[in-house]
């Protein structure tokens, strides 16, 4: 922790000599007086005994012998007791012994008396002290008890201040335990992430491994799409090419309008015009499938007509439709295979000379609007190649359209792409019945608005959802009066 604790030597003092006498002599004295109390205590009670009886000679001698191993600090009593020995032997006669006894107890009480003397001397030399000795000493108790009280008062202090710093560092080695704890906790989370991050850098370069070679995939995919897709606009310029000019039909029809949507590039829905003297053919035509597979169709079906109507020159709208049927079952082989390919389609017969209208339907209806009036005109409800339970014995029919006289009349031939739309608000079909009154609401105004109106309405109502098939109308009007057409 970068910090040390210093160590105090305690602080020492110089101790007088009387000082040291003095602690000296009461070391002594509590040794001394100890030992003679115990002495003391048990030649008491010999003594006491020995006052009690008289003694003869040779009890006397016994005792002297006990006597003899008294310390000095017996004196006093030994003293008592040489004169009572000394009285007693006088007594019974023994006056030699007696003598030596009271010998013994004045020299005794002599040595006593001396040593009394000199205690007393000795007591006398301690006491007799100067005043200027005893400032000094005064002095040097205080100074010793200031000294004492500092040595104290610097030992509670350090005292306190070691607790302080102990506790300081008690607290410091636990921040510092919780901070080790946290080092590692840290260390540890950082290698997780450490890992952690290893193993998300493998997973990047394992993605950016997979997304390179979805890329190229991907660079592979569009180069394929965008060969097929410059095949099918390629396609698509050449089934443009099949079908009638703007020319065409404008010196054919006076007033019509075609709107043409395909699903993809190319469509599987197409229209077919000709005229031979004053006969026009119109027809839509709905062929199998959409996109590619609905093109090459329609390049069949298309064929297949220039042969029936101009090579064989036949204009009988039942007639083209069998012969077409029967064409296109030979064609793709639906005898023997289990191909159902076929197209629906709707086909009318203008005749400008004798003014009449004249047609034939597979599956798909014409629609003609005369003096506010809408009729629906069905086909047959079979189509044109493809199984069907009557198979190759399969017969159209054909009707003639009444038009009224003086009136303009509006035909409308078209596929079902229209009017099988999904959209609006709640993601329905557009149906049959909104398509006709939709047709009705715009029938007498100019062809271009009208199909401006169609391609508007069809496409509002789609919205965000995507085109479900090829849609084709075909309107054209035939005047009252004029060239009819």
């Amino acid at each position: 922790m970068g910090e040390y604790i210093r160590f105090y030597t305690i602080p020492t003092f110089k101790i007088s000599k009387n000082i040291k006498k003095l602690i000296f002599l009461f070391f002594s004295f509590c040794i001394i007086s100890n030992y003679i109390s115990a002495q003391i205590k048990g030649n008491s009670t010999q003594f006491s005994k020995i006052y009690q009886t008289k003694l003869d000679t040779n009890q006397l001698l016994v005792k002297e012998a006990l006597l003899q191993k008294s310390t000095p600090q017996n004196i006093s009593e030994l003293k008592k007791l040489y004169k009572h020995i000394a009285e007693t032997a006088e007594e019974k006669g023994a006056f030699k012994e007696a003598f030596y006894y009271h010998k013994l107890f004045r020299e005794l009480s002599d040595s006593l008396y001396a040593a009394e003397t000199a205690r007393l001397k000795q007591e006398l030399l301690i006491n007799t002290e100067t005043p200027q000795e005893i400032a000094n000493n005064n002095k040097e108790l205080i100074l010793q008890t200031q000294i004492r009280n500092l040595f104290i008062f610097f030992s509670l202090l350090i005292l306190i201040i070691a607790f302080f710093l102990y506790r300081i560092n008690l607290q410091r080695a636990k921040a510092n335990g919780r901070l080790v704890e946290q080092n590692t906790e840290m260390l540890q989370q950082k290698k997780k992430i450490t890992e952690s991050q290893k193993a998300i850098e493998k997973k990047n370069r394992l993605l950016e491994l997979q997304n390179y070679e979805i890329t190229l995939k991907n660079r592979e995919i569009q180069t394929q799409n965008q060969d097929v897709k410059d095949s099918i606009e390629y396609a698509q310029r050449i089934q443009a090419a099949m079908l009638p000019s703007s020319e065409t039909i404008q010196r054919i029809l006076q007033e019509y309008f075609v709107l043409l949507k395909p699903k993809d590039i190319v469509s599987g829905d197409f229209y077919w015009l000709h005229q031979e003297e004053d006969k026009i053919i119109v027809a839509a035509i709905d062929c199998t499938g959409h996109g590619v597979p609905g093109a090459f169709m329609s390049l069949i079906a298309k064929q297949l007509l220039d042969d029936i109507i101009i090579q064989h020159n036949m204009t009988e709208p039942a007639d083209i439709l069998n012969a077409l049927h029967q064409k296109i079952r030979l064609a793709l082989n639906q005898a023997e295979s289990n191909n159902k390919d076929g197209m629906d389609m709707t086909l009318c017969l203008i005749d400008k000379k004798k003014r009449t209208l004249t047609f034939a339907g597979a599956y798909n209806p014409m629609v003609v609007i005369q003096n506010g009036e809408i009729d629906i005109i069905k086909g047959d409800s079979f189509p044109i190649g493809g199984w069907h339970f009557q198979g190759s014995e399969r017969a159209f029919s054909q009707q003639e359209v009444s038009l009224l006289p003086d009136t303009d009349a509006m035909i409308y031939l078209y596929s079902d792409g229209y009017q099988d739309q999904f959209g609006g608000e709640e993601d329905r079909k557009f149906m049959k019945s909104r398509f006709r009154k939709l047709l009705l609401s715009i029938h007498q105004k100019p062809m271009a608005e009208q199909e401006d109106i169609l391609n508007k309405t069809i496409e509002n109502w789609k919205g965000s959802n995507t085109q479900v098939d090829d849609i084709l109308v075909i309107g054209v009007r035939l005047q009252a009066k004029d060239n009819f057409v």
